[in-house]
C-alpha cells in the first residue's frame, strides 16, 4: 500500500510551482508568518466528545470518531480519513485530491500539502440522494494543517456540516483547505461553521468546482476569535451552474478577520449570488472582498452580490470591497455595499420598552444576521449558529461604546 507521504508526492509531480502570495485587499496579513506553521499529528483524543448518527470527527490527524447509519452505508456513502481512503477508495482520492486548490496554487495552500498529514473524504455516488445530515467535524489542538474533500456524483444530493474548532489553549497556526466536486445536475448544500480560538492563526480555503446543472449552496459562519484568512471560492465551468453564497462573521477584541468571496462565471447561463453580513465589535476588523467574474463566452449568466457591515464601536474597523469583473455584454450583473454604525433610534425604542443596553445589542446584531442565519438548510443548525452567536457576544462583554 502506497503511504500517503508518496501518494502527495505523485500528485504533485508536474504540478506547476506558484510563488504568489494570495491577495486580500486591505488585509496585512505577513506579521502573521503563516508560513511558520509545522503541523503536528497527535491530538488529545481525551477531551469531551458526543459521537453523531452521521459523519467523522479528526482531532489533529487521529479520526476520533466515525459512523454511518446503515441506510447510508448501503447507498454507498463514503465518510473516511485519508488514510483509510487510501487503502479502499485510492481511485477516488487520485481524481478528487488537489484537483480543485492545486498543491501550488499559492504559497499558503503550498504550506498546506506541504504539511497535512491526513484529512477527511465525503463521496457521494451518483444519484444518490442523501437525506440525512452529514457531520465533518475538525478540531485543532496545536498547529494544524488538514484537508477536506467533498466529491458529490452525477444527480446526487447531499447536505454537509462541516464545523473547524480548536480547544482554548490550542495556539500556533493553522491551515485548513475544503475541495468540493459537484458533478453535472448535483446539489450540495454545504454549511460551514468555524470557530477557532484567539491563539491561533491562520488560513482557511474552499473551493467548489461545479459542472452542467449541478448546484453548490455556501452557508458560512465565520465565528472565530483568533485572526483567519478565509477564501471561499466557486467556480461554475458548466452551462446552468449555480451558485449561492450566504457569509455572516462576527470579529471582537482585537482579532482581524479577511474574507475573500468570489464566484466565477465560465460556463453560459450560470447563475452565481453573493450574501455577507458581518459584525464588528470591540477593536476588532472585518473585511469582505466580494468578487463577481463572468468570463466571455458566458452568455445569459448573473452575477449579484450584497455585502453589509455592522460595526457596534468607534474603535471597529470595516470594509466591504466589491468587485465585478465582466467579460460578457449578454448578462446581469449588480452589487451592494455598505458599512455604518447600529441605529440609535433602533437602540433607543428597544431600551426605552425596558430593555438594557447590552440586551439591545444583541438583538439588533441577530435583526441584522438574521437574514442569512435563515438560509441555513437545517433547523438545529441554525439554533446552533444562534446560539454560538450569542456565546461570542456574551463573552465580547459588549460595552456599547459611542
Amino acid at each position: 500500500m502506497t503511504d500517503l507521504q508518496t501518494f502527495k508526492r505523485k500528485l504533485a509531480s508536474g504540478e506547476p510551482q506558484s510563488e504568489a502570495d494570495p491577495t486580500f485587499a486591505k488585509v496585512r496579513y505577513h506579521s502573521w508568518h503563516l508560513e511558520q506553521l509545522h503541523s503536528v499529528a497527535t491530538g488529545n483524543t481525551e477531551l469531551p466528545s458526543r459521537p453523531l448518527p452521521n459523519g467523522i470527527e479528526l482531532v489533529q490527524a487521529q479520526v476520533r470518531w466515525s459512523h454511518l447509519t446503515e441506510k447510508l452505508t448501503k447507498q454507498g456513502i463514503v465518510v473516511c480519513d485519508f488514510q483509510t481512503a487510501l487503502s479502499h477508495f485510492p481511485n477516488v482520492l487520485q481524481r478528487s485530491l488537489g484537483q480543485v486548490i492545486g498543491p501550488h496554487a499559492n504559497t499558503l495552500a503550498a504550506i498546506n500539502w506541504k504539511e497535512f498529514t491526513n484529512g477527511i473524504l465525503v463521496w457521494v455516488p451518483a444519484e444518490t440522494h442523501v437525506t440525512e445530515l452529514i457531520n465533518v467535524i475538525q478540531t485543532i489542538t496545536a498547529d494544524l494543517a488538514s484537508r477536506l474533500i467533498v466529491y458529490v456524483e452525477n444527480q446526487a444530493q447531499v447536505t454537509i456540516l462541516s464545523q473547524l474548532r480548536s480547544t482554548e489553549i490550542a495556539q500556533g497556526k493553522s491551515s485548513l483547505v475544503m475541495e468540493v466536486v459537484a458533478e453535472p445536475g448535483a446539489e450540495v448544500n454545504l454549511i460551514t461553521v468555524d470557530e477557532i480560538g484567539p491563539q491561533l492563526q491562520g488560513s482557511i480555503f474552499r473551493k467548489a468546482t461545479v459542472r452542467q446543472g449541478a448546484q453548490v449552496n455556501w452557508y458560512n459562519a465565520e465565528l472565530n476569535q483568533g485572526n483567519q484568512l478565509i477564501d471561499l471560492q466557486s467556480q461554475l465551468v458548466g452551462t446552468g451552474a449555480q451558485s449561492l453564497t450566504n457569509v455572516i462573521a462576527l470579529t471582537s477584541d482585537k482579532q482581524i478577520q479577511g474574507l475573500n468571496t468570489k464566484i466565477l462565471n465560465q460556463a453560459p447561463h450560470t447563475v452565481g449570488n453573493i450574501l455577507q453580513r458581518g459584525v464588528i465589535l470591540d477593536r476588532s476588523r472585518l473585511v469582505f472582498n466580494g468578487i463577481g467574474e463572468i468570463k466571455q463566452g458566458a452568455v445569459g449568466s448573473d452575477a449579484q452580490q450584497e455585502s453589509r457591515v455592522l460595526m457596534l464601536s468607534k474603535y471597529a474597523r470595516g470594509d466591504a470591497n466589491p468587485l465585478l469583473l465582466i467579460d460578457e455584454s449578454d448578462v446581469t450583473a449588480g452589487h451592494a455595499a455598505s458599512v455604518g454604525r447600529v441605529d440609535a433610534d433602533q437602540l433607543y425604542y428597544l431600551m426605552s420598552r425596558g430593555i438594557d443596553k447590552k440586551t439591545a445589542q444583541r438583538l439588533v446584531i441577530r435583526g441584522f444576521l438574521g437574514p442569512v442565519v435563515v438560509k441555513i438548510p437545517t433547523k438545529e443548525v441554525q439554533q446552533e449558529v444562534i446560539n454560538l452567536i450569542e456565546k461570542k457576544l456574551v463573552a465580547a462583554e459588549l460595552q456599547g461604546e459611542d
